[in-house]
């Protein structure tokens, strides 16, 4: 049995986007009506109509286009321009609006290049295919807020506000490879990778480890590693402390690098022998 799980899931974007230390919020599929740079302040009935994803990240809102020769916009909470707007009329009942004078492209036609600040005066409206306006809405509103704190201040929030939000997800147990499997040991954790950190949350069983990403961005929903096709495992240390374990395959060499979320060093929850998976 393989140690992954793949959907072949392709996308420009990926957390390599992100600046030092931000995290990755959520996504929603969506429209967007750039302004004109000759008419910035057109109706959205007379705008370019681009499909793409939103994604949403704590510093930044980014754009995503579907059409690859589009660049990748990436809008700094910290360029902001007074508060979102947000419409009330029937035809546009899923539109939104701000306004980020400065903005930064990536990513055009799939080349990886130097990013590129460009002057995006007048309203950047979004419209969302599927999710609710007024939940994302306020999510971008605190984000926006968060980012104008201090630094010290603005970890702390954030820190809260990630907790809040995943406390809200558990582990989908029907990843398991069977029912009968008994979980050890589970806890919010980072999954490490070169430049990048990864929130999640393992979870371990007698007979497997488990990681399962609170993004959607991977296109490893979730990775699973039989204790049968280990390699080695071994201590790490991260961020200078103790905290740190790395699990190597045996048969694709595949290595999971794994560290205790500082801030929840003690939200361990290890789990009754006695405890399983639960029954659908």
């Amino acid at each position: 049995m393989s140690c992954l799980t793949s959907s072949g899931k392709t996308a420009r974007f990926s957390l390599y986007c992100l600046e030092e230390s931000e995290e990755y919020i959520e996504d929603a599929r969506c429209e967007y009506y750039p302004p004109s740079p000759n008419y910035p302040n057109l109706p959205v009935t007379s705008r370019t109509q681009l499909h793409g994803r939103a994604r949403l990240c704590s510093s930044s809102f980014f754009f995503e286009p579907d059409d690859v020769a589009q660049p990748i916009t990436k809008f700094p909470f910290r360029n902001f321009s007074g508060r979102i707007f947000v419409s009330s009329g029937s035809s546009s009942q899923n539109l939104f609006a701000f306004q980020c004078p400065t903005a930064v492209h990536m990513m055009e036609s799939g080349v990886v290049r130097p990013h590129v600040t460009i002057e995006a005066p007048g309203q950047h409206m979004f419209t969302l295919t599927f999710a609710n306006r007024d939940e994302f809405v306020s999510k971008i509103d605190e984000l926006h807020r968060i980012a104008r704190l201090d630094p010290q201040e603005r970890a702390f929030q954030l820190q809260e506000l990630l907790q809040r939000r995943e406390a809200q997800y558990s582990f989908d147990y029907t990843w398991l490879n069977d029912v009968k499997e008994v979980v050890r040991f589970e806890h919010v954790v980072y999954r490490v990778i070169p430049l990048v950190r990864i929130r999640g949350r393992i979870v371990v069983t007698d007979t497997t480890i488990y990681f399962q990403a609170f993004n959607n961005i991977d296109a490893l929903p979730v990775i699973r590693i039989p204790f049968t096709a280990v390699e080695r495992m071994e201590r790490r240390r991260h961020m200078l402390q103790d905290l740190a374990l790395e699990v190597q395959t045996r048969t694709d060499g595949f290595v999971l690098y794994i560290a205790l979320n500082l801030g929840r060093t003690s939200s361990a929850r290890p789990c009754s022998t006695r405890s399983s998976a639960p029954r659908a």
